[in-house]
């Protein structure tokens, strides 16, 4: 794999083709190399952007392999944020350089990646069911119980 990128062929379907238009220019303007949908006479590198319906509609998995990067999604949209995650990963500037691509893959897949803390919440009671007690100082004001675990 050379030192950088010299350009940037971007492979679409009609699926996919509004997606790899916004990440067009976005691209252009990040790594300030060509970019384009028509094959340069010698291709750098090639960015293929796919809907895969093996992957959850949000959930999406860049990949970069020598020469070839590819982004797959399960939706349009997820698409578009596994591009955004590439152009993070790869177009931050140290020194007005650009990281050189590496081997690499991410998976994002939000019904795996969530966090669930609910557990940590106290449960809510009707309010025929919780105890109410006086705040603290002897005020005339009662809250529910369950509100002092909070």
């Amino acid at each position: 794999m050379s030192n950088s990128m010299k350009s940037l062929w971007l492979l679409t379907d009609d699926n996919t083709l509004a997606v790899g238009e916004r990440f067009l220019s976005l691209a252009r303007t990040t790594f300030r190399i060509p970019v384009s949908f028509e094959q340069p006479a010698e291709p750098d590198r090639t960015l293929r952007l796919a809907l895969s319906p093996a992957l959850s509609p949000m959930a999406y998995q860049v990949t970069v392999r020598e020469e070839q990067i590819s982004i797959q999604a399960g939706s349009a949209e997820a698409l578009w944020e596994g591009a955004v995650h590439f152009l993070t990963a790869f177009g931050t500037r140290v020194d007005d350089v650009l990281p050189v691509p590496h081997e690499y893959t991410y998976n994002y897949d939000p019904v795996r990646d969530s966090l669930d803390n609910s557990a940590l919440l106290p449960p809510v009671l009707p309010d025929a069911q919780a105890e109410r007690q006086y705040a603290a100082g002897g005020n005339t004001v009662q809250s529910p119980d369950w509100l002092q675990d909070m």
